[in-house]
């Protein structure tokens, strides 16, 4: 949102405004990824309502999309002050931690979620990514179990809970929460990528070019998808369609030519 546009937009709610009017519009906002604005819309509601839980964490929300990791994780600090059974503010807060790499508290935090909440599919897939991150699979894989159980519809945790079970090096089952990914979302380029990761190590190469030619289908900019399609098309003697993929991940990112 242009700077201008942002300005008349928090002018307009600090003359007249009600809270639900702030509400919907913040939502609005986010939805558009002008997290600027939220965070200044958020900030006006606690003007007036300082104890306004759901408005603090939604501003802790816009921060950590800002990438101000510090000032989210003292909102989510501040929300838990005020309401220490909330269990999203203590997941939220576990997310910022991960980010920072403070692995050990986030665990605390998102087990705090849980604890408060056992139903919330969200914090068990929080913290089988933490888990993930501390290369404890046993235990993310546990963790993504839960939330698949809470959610099975959720692509996003059929696909982390194949990220996991490659790491475990059971690439069969890898392959099958892939799959079952790209079937609830036909155009996850991500999943489709990893599918073709764990095809590769299956030494299944057709069937992982396959995959990597979807992906690159629904993300043609992407410089990862060509390198990791190149190594592919070099395990099985094709080195000049290897060498095509090499140049386009080259011409969409620099720094591939150094791999």
């Amino acid at each position: 949102m242009p700077a201008s546009k942002e300005k008349a937009v928090i002018h307009w709610l600090g003359r007249s405004y009600t809270l639900a009017q702030a509400n919907v519009l913040a939502v609005k906002e986010y939805t558009r990824k002008h997290y600027k604005t939220v965070a200044g819309i958020y900030r006006l509601i606690l003007a007036r309502t300082p104890d306004d839980v759901d408005a603090c964490n939604n501003l802790g929300c816009a921060l950590r999309e800002m990438g101000r990791y510090d000032e989210a994780l003292a909102i989510y600090d501040k929300v838990i002050a005020l309401k220490p059974d909330y269990a999203m503010a203590h997941n939220n807060r576990g997310v910022i931690l991960q980010t920072l790499k403070r692995y050990e508290e986030a665990l605390v935090s998102c087990d705090k979620a849980i604890a408060l909440e056992s139903t919330y599919s969200m914090g068990w897939q929080n913290r089988g990514t933490i888990l993930q991150d501390m290369e404890r699979y046993d235990e993310a894989l546990a963790s993504y179990n839960q939330a698949i159980n809470l959610k099975i519809d959720n692509a996003a945790l059929w696909y982390s809970r194949g990220i996991t079970l490659h790491e475990m090096k059971r690439y069969k089952d890898a392959l099958a929460s892939y799959d079952k990914a790209v079937k609830l979302k036909p155009d996850y380029a991500k999943a489709y990528n990893n599918r073709a990761l764990t095809l590769h190590a299956m030494t299944l190469y057709t069937k992982a070019l396959a995959s990597y030619a979807k992906a690159i289908v629904l993300k043609p900019d992407s410089a990862m998808l060509y390198n990791n399609q190149s190594i592919t098309l070099l395990e099985i003697s094709c080195y000049s369609d290897a060498l095509i993929s090499s140049d386009n991940a080259i011409a969409l990112d620099p720094d591939y030519a150094e791999a």
